[in-house]
């Protein structure tokens, strides 16, 4: 017994001298929001930039002692609010991200069916009973409905319509997606364009190239007659997009063929971009055969 206390003590002294030895690797900053009411409030983005002495970028960033520009309001952060339960995701092309037949979520069932089939949960009764009931069924009837809200630390709140906020550019410039019209998803950009298509498009991230264009990229998607599983909504299409300035360029999907195969239909998105030696490198995700 008394080894055991002693060897118990002695990793606890070694643990405590380690601890002692360290510096924090992070602080945490409270930030207020500036909206108020809402279930759930979460930090989504903060703005990129780096660390410097007022002359030269510092190489170990805000943990540089000599750091001029790490004050807790130097990088805004974005944030989001929820009112009740994210039904279908106000991000992604199809809902919760599977490739599917059908753009929106109909019934209780499907949501039932996704929860028993890819959660498995053994709740998955109430869990789709709170998503269809609470949240789901007042956007589809209404798209003036809100439940998702986002704001800008010191800056923009978006209030209006259902908002997310996927990144911040260096300006602290919101990059998202939000919802408008009669368009569930729209891209909330930087450029001084929007986006060219006359169906949904999100809003990923933004780049300043060496050139000095500010691009964003995303996804689009094109509209298409409603199939058997989507009835009476209309079915949709994605290809990954970058666009600056007036131009748009849409990246095809890596199958061949068309967007429609039986009642499926391919989807893209770019979700970030660099640049480097004048060279711009996408990431995101496109369909493939198989």
């Amino acid at each position: 017994m008394t080894c055991t206390k002693f060897k118990l003590t002695t990793v606890a002294a070694l643990v405590l001298a380690a601890t002692n030895a360290n510096a924090a690797l992070y602080k945490v900053v409270e930030v207020t929001p500036s909206i108020t009411g809402a279930s759930e409030i979460n930090g989504v983005a903060i703005q990129p930039g780096v660390a410097t002495d007022g002359t030269n970028e510092l190489a170990l960033g805000c943990f540089d002692s000599a750091a001029t520009n790490c004050t807790d309001s130097a990088f805004k952060l974005a944030g989001e609010t929820r009112d009740t339960l994210e039904a279908v995701s106000y991000r992604e092309e199809v809902p919760f991200a599977m490739d599917a037949p059908f753009q929106y979520i109909q019934e209780r069932d499907d949501f039932e069916n996704y929860c028993y089939r890819e959660l498995r949960y053994s709740t998955c009764e109430s869990w789709a009973e709170n998503r269809r009931n609470d949240t789901w069924s007042k956007e589809r009837n209404d798209l003036t409905h809100v439940n998702a809200k986002a704001f800008v630390e010191g800056g923009d709140t978006f209030e209006t319509r259902n908002t997310v906020i996927n990144s911040l550019d260096e300006n602290a410039q919101p990059v998202g997606i939000k919802s408008k019209d009669d368009i569930r998803n729209n891209a909330l950009f930087t450029t001084t364009a929007a986006p060219t298509g006359a169906s949904e498009t999100r809003a990923w991230k933004a780049i300043t190239a060496s050139n000095g264009t500010v691009y964003n990229v995303g996804s689009i998607s094109e509209e298409f007659d409603p199939t058997d599983t989507s009835e009476p909504d209309k079915a949709f299409a994605s290809k990954a997009a970058i666009w600056g300035g007036t131009t748009t360029k849409e990246i095809d999907w890596v199958r061949s063929g068309n967007a429609q195969q039986g009642d499926y239909f391919a989807q893209g998105s770019m979700r970030s971009i660099v640049e480097s030696s004048s060279i711009f490198y996408g990431v995101g995700y496109n369909t493939v055969d198989g």
